[in-house]
């Protein structure tokens, strides 16, 4: 099977329009989100990568009356989606500038007014081109309004109110351009978007019972008092006008409303968190692995098994793919696309290269001739389970153990006795495994198979499209302009090259994140080296550390709070509590988890398995000290874990 490597080169749901019909895979809890029984404004939370923007405009008209649907019926007028995110420049100028609040939210209320009001129009257009038979374009055409209250004419027709929306507009963003030296256009209410609606409603059959769903994309980058614009739109929403918001992790900072009321959970709205049914792996996975199966068929048709296309994108279908042989088999076709090793196997490959063989046998001599021990480094290979070696490198590092201890249970492996090297190598093999390939321009094979993947992307299909993209493009043919790639010859060492390059590209990304992008980023250096020193503590006692909590009785400073707050709505970090605690009456403890996705970039585990906790001034010194305080405090550290000499990967003094 061959396909061009590009297949997969878009990435974000801008790429593909508004008209999602034949785009968007049904995610798995799209079930669980009360559409039809409830008119219960919703807020759909979730980093980026995550799937709201694809789901609100699959919800909006363009998707709704899609012109590759061939059946409609008037229960598909039920509830109609309007879609809108606020263009970022735009709304930031509405502030400040000697003009006051009040009268800025006169201005943000025209300009979703007249932007809304152009939405409704298009819906109808979206209506009356559909094989719909009871609204066509003679109908659009006919219909005249009257809007005389807001000085706008008599027997308008929808096209010539749109053109004249569209000018409002125009004129709005040239007064914003210069305020002060501008005239200040005429301003409109929402009031004007509801009486256009009760207009249509009352000429269009098939919408005079259609309920009007208002979702709000990015409400991030609204600013303060649009936000409570917003919010006060969501709490006093009612038949027939809905409003729906959508926004990043720890982005909904703004609860007021225009009056002394705030949102309330459950009471005004209903939140939908859309990542929380990917924290199952097995729910990602299989997830993930629907999104790159549909997108390979759907340009290429090709012979995935017996992977059927059509029920992915089909509501009504979500219970087939629940279905444990349906599961089974999809989860099979991904993992022989992206194939993976046992750790076995990795290890092995060792033997077939001389490089790693030598730095093999040089670090085991290394560490003998540093205990004083006669023995020979070959009396520790054992080639047929090279894990064993690897681990036993890291076991001689550590004093507490004797050389002749290590080797004896070693031949007790060996002779499949009973040993505490299985022990050894569950605890210990992937993070003494990295320490072994921490070598620059050697990707190591751990970052490889479609379930590392989905681990590395946790529950961001963006970066797990990247990575399988990547992928394709390294297995591809080079001496091809097409970059066609062969699905059956996909190799371990494509994509941990891959992982490496999508960890590059995502790591540079955080500098446009917001206003603090680049301090996140360099954040993101200081604590990826911090857990890559960690990793490379040649003892291995407490491997896999990608993950801190502050230390509990220390007060966070302002920049500290705000930091944190930036990298969890950015998915630069993940939140979780601790509750497993031997002190019942201890607070829970607050723990912190570098995106997984970063992790090759340094060469540390994407596994949350060991904490390292940090005091606060240690971490102010992370995120906001100089760099010979960040030095010192690395060297710290470098002494504590009794770490000679690394070369780390995110290291600043080398940039």
């Amino acid at each position: 099977m061959k396909v061009n490597a590009n297949i997969l080169s878009q990435n974000r749901a801008e790429e593909f329009g508004f008209d999602l019909f034949n785009e968007f895979v049904i995610p798995p809890s799209f079930d669980s989100i009360d559409f039809e029984r409830s008119n219960k404004p919703k807020v759909f939370i979730g980093g980026r990568g995550s799937g709201k923007t694809m789901l609100l405009r699959y919800l909006s008209h363009k998707s709704q009356f899609s012109l590759h649907r061939e059946d409609i019926t008037l229960k598909d007028f039920e509830h109609i989606g309007l879609y809108w995110k606020a263009e970022t420049f735009t709304v930031f100028q509405m502030q400040k500038r000697g003009i006051s609040i009040e009268d800025w939210t006169v201005s943000f209320e025209h300009l979703f007014t007249l932007v809304m009001t152009r939405e409704l129009i298009s819906c109808l257009r979206s209506i009356k081109n559909t094989s719909y038979d009871h609204f066509n374009s003679d109908e659009f055409n006919a219909i005249r309004i009257n809007l005389e209250p807001f000085s706008l004419g008599n027997a308008i027709s929808l096209d010539e109110l749109d053109n004249f929306l569209k000018t409002e507009l125009i004129k709005l963003n040239i007064w914003l351009r210069n305020v002060r030296v501008n005239d200040r256009p005429q301003h409109y209410p929402l009031m004007l978007l509801s009486n256009i609606l009760e207009i249509f409603k009352s000429k269009i059959a098939c919408i005079k019972n259609s309920k009007f769903d208002i979702y709000i994309d990015e409400y991030e980058n609204l600013v303060g008092f649009q936000k409570r614009v917003v919010n006060t739109w969501v709490k006093h929403s009612q038949n027939p006008l809905f409003f729906h918001l959508a926004m990043k992790r720890n982005a909904f900072n703004e609860r007021r409303t225009l009056s002394t009321e705030s949102l309330s959970n459950v009471h005004d709205y209903r939140k939908y968190d859309l990542e929380e049914t990917f924290l199952q792996k097995e729910n990602f996975e299989v997830f993930a692995s629907e999104v790159l199966l549909y997108r390979l068929n759907k340009e290429h048709n090709l012979d995935l098994g017996d992977f059927d296309s059509t029920i992915v994108t089909d509501p009504e279908k979500l219970s087939l793919r629940r279905d444990r042989n349906y599961i089974s088999h999809i989860l099979e076709t991904t993992r022989s696309l992206f194939p993976s090793q046992t750790t076995k196997e990795m290890a092995n490959e060792i033997n077939n290269d001389s490089q790693l063989l030598n730095r093999l046998k040089n670090k085991l001599d290394g560490i003998l001739k540093k205990r004083n021990s006669e023995l020979s480094y070959n009396e520790f290979i054992y080639v047929e389970d090279l894990r064993s070696t690897i681990v036993a490198i890291s076991l001689l590092h550590r004093t507490s153990l004797r050389v002749e201890d290590v080797l004896n249970e070693l031949q007790k492996f060996k002779n499949n006795e009973k040993s505490k090297f299985k022990d050894w190598i569950d605890n210990n093999f992937v993070g003494s495994f990295l320490l072994f390939y921490n070598i620059p321009n050697k990707p190591c094979p751990l970052y490889s198979g479609f379930s590392t993947f989905c681990t590395m992307s946790r529950g961001n299909i963006r970066h797990l499209t990247e990575l399988c993209y990547k992928t394709f493009l390294r297995a591809s043919d080079r001496n091809s302009n097409d970059s066609i790639v062969d699905l059956n010859n996909i190799k371990i060492k494509h994509q941990s090259q891959a992982a490496k390059q999508a960890a590059v590209t995502f790591l540079n990304e955080i500098k446009t994140f917001g206003r603090l992008g680049n301090k996140l980023y360099t954040f993101t250096l200081r604590i990826g080296s911090l857990f890559e020193l960690a990793q490379n503590q040649p003892k291995q006692s407490e491997p896999e550390r990608i993950h801190f909590s502050l230390s509990k009785g220390e007060r966070q400073s302002e920049d500290s709070t705000e930091l944190i707050n930036e990298a969890l709505m950015w998915s630069v970090l993940f939140e979780s509590k601790l509750t497993k605690s031997k002190n019942k009456n201890a607070p829970d403890v607050t723990e912190y988890l570098i995106n997984p996705i970063y992790t090759p970039f340094f060469n540390i585990s994407y596994r949350k398995k060991r904490r390292l906790e940090l005091s606060m001034k240690e971490f102010n010194v992370i995120i906001s000290g100089s760099l010979d305080e960040y030095q010192e405090l690395i060297n710290t550290y470098r002494r504590k874990w009794n770490i000679e000499d690394s070369n780390l990967q995110g290291d600043l003094f080398k940039k």
